[in-house]
């Protein structure tokens, strides 16, 4: 028995360290930015949540939030030192650049700092809209990532959460119009990538480490309560709000096919081949495939009414955010094609022919024959 006892302890060691060594490698300490891993960490919701919002698929979701993660990924790399407690460390590459996550760099003003990010942000969300336009999904999704990637981080790496209302409408003007003045009183985190302890530089007085806004218990700014919130979650909703908007710029620049192509995984090449009909905002085709778009009213309606008529069950409607609105259909064991469509809008909408056909049915204005 006595022999057995150490052996106890040994596997009991390993076990833990083996433990340690996987926790420490799916949550790596990302000095860059707001937490970008594990997945599902903040870039992860925030995008995932702006997203949502504009109607993208959740195949198309999932590719953004890729392409949001990738460059602290990119820019990052294993290092560590003697000490266990430092084999998991990864700190700034080659690849790094400060404008990519809105840091100050030593030496440069908060102004200058602030400049290059907005520069870079302008840079790629342009670049996104050329690869939509040209049909090169891939491309624009990963060049909205590295936008959308920017744009959080400008939240949680300055002071914006602090700022006066009036002083944050400056700063977000500015974002996209380098004519427009700053706020005298807005700070970016330093980062020195280069110093002994990058995210805290000697003599900084607004260090990364201690003022930036990347994950709920980072340091003692993100667990401060302004009103009923944390500063990290003002940072975070604020970033969302953001999103939101850098999403509507580049859906403005886009026709509504290409806003189509570019959020939805797969469209089917012909609308009226019997099996979806894509909903466009000119006649597409002999059955005139146009949608005058669903309002609220008469969804609900629409919504209560079809549950005693047909078989169906589990009828979801939701409203998200500024009218965004859908509802999916199921019946019985049978999965019925989803129903997506923008309040307001004649974009957006795929629904199954059944489904699409009962509707306009419903409100009279059209009869598909499928």
């Amino acid at each position: 028995m006595s022999r057995l006892l150490p052996q106890r302890s040994l596997r009991a060691s390993i076990l833990a360290l083996l433990i340690y060594v996987v926790v420490a490698v799916l949550t790596p300490d990302y000095a860059l930015s707001f937490n970008s891993y594990p997945k599902g960490a903040a870039h992860d919701k925030i995008t995932d949540a702006s997203a949502k919002h504009h109607g993208l698929s959740k195949k198309t979701r999932k590719a953004l939030k890729k392409a949001t993660r990738a460059p602290d990924w990119n820019e990052s790399s294993w290092d560590p030192d003697w000490w266990p407690w430092t084999w998991f460390d990864f700190s700034t590459n080659d690849n790094y650049r400060a404008s990519h996550h809105f840091d100050r760099g030593p030496g440069v003003t908060d102004a200058a700092a602030f400049r290059s990010g907005a520069d870079y942000i302008q840079q790629e969300l342009n670049a996104a809209v050329a690869a939509a336009k040209a049909g090169n999904k891939d491309d624009a999704i990963a060049a909205l990532g590295r936008t959308m990637h920017a744009l959080q981080d400008f939240k949680s790496h300055s002071n914006y959460i602090d700022l006066a209302p009036a002083d944050q409408a400056m700063a977000r003007a500015a974002l996209y119009d380098a004519t427009k003045p700053l706020p005298g009183a807005l700070k970016l985190t330093g980062y020195d990538p280069a110093a002994k302890n990058p995210g805290n530089p000697r003599g900084d007085p607004y260090p990364h480490d201690k003022f930036a806004k990347d994950s709920p218990k980072k340091n003692k700014e993100c667990k401060k309560k302004v009103g009923n919130k944390t500063k990290y979650e003002l940072a975070r909703d604020s970033a969302i709000e953001e999103s939101k908007d850098l999403l509507q710029r580049l859906k403005n620049e886009l026709t509504v096919d290409q806003w189509n192509a570019l959020i939805v995984a797969v469209i089917d090449p012909d609308p009226n081949d019997g099996k979806y009909c894509w909903a466009r905002s000119e006649p597409c085709g002999s059955a005139g495939c146009v949608i005058d778009c669903l309002n609220v009213p008469a969804i609900t309606q629409f919504s209560a009414e079809i549950r005693r008529p047909h078989p169906m069950q589990d009828l979801i409607f939701k409203e998200i955010g500024d009218g965004l609105s859908f509802f999916t259909i199921r019946g019985g064991r049978q999965r019925r094609p989803r129903v997506h469509c923008q309040t307001g809008a004649t974009d957006g909408s795929k629904m199954g022919a059944r489904a699409f056909r009962m509707w306009y049915n419903y409100l009279g204005q059209v009869s598909l024959t499928v």
